[in-house]
């Protein structure tokens, strides 16, 4: 059998539980009412709420709209991640930067592009987070 690493959970991906949480019971809905809504395994959302799932951005995005949200709502006071580079530093070349612009502007739907800067967002803050618990898992090893 196959053993499935323990997942690393943030705050953020707290604070997402909470949220999502919150609204399914305004909502009134169950977790597994809500997993059929959102077109997900069953089971999930009582993962999540439960801490032992970290979302992904399509997950977030069906839930969002399952429960009549923007993606942009579960990021309202949300923890913010550090950054541990410089922005100004960083090199992404032109082209590729003008074809991600090109193809935001190319979004006809408002919603539909704050939904996408949320998804690049949360990428993004994916990314810095995981590079930085690999830089803490160097120093603690050498």
């Amino acid at each position: 059998m196959v053993r499935r690493s323990k997942q690393v959970l943030v705050p953020v991906d707290r604070h997402l539980a909470t949220c999502i949480s919150v609204r399914r019971e305004v909502c009134g809905l169950s977790a597994s009412n809500l997993d059929r809504r959102a077109r997900l395994k069953p089971g999930s959302v009582a993962r999540l709420e439960r801490g032992e799932l970290r979302l992904k951005p399509v997950q977030l995005l069906a839930l969002a709209d399952a429960l009549g949200l923007d993606v942009d709502t579960f990021f309202d006071d949300a923890p913010m991640i550090e950054r541990s580079d410089d922005f100004a530093s960083r090199h992404v070349p032109a082209a590729e930067a003008e074809e991600l612009v090109r193809a935001y502007i190319a979004i006809t739907s408002a919603t539909a592009r704050s939904e996408f800067a949320a998804l690049v967002r949360a990428v993004a803050d994916s990314e810095v987070l995981w590079r930085d618990i690999g830089n803490r898992g160097e120093k603690v090893a050498s």
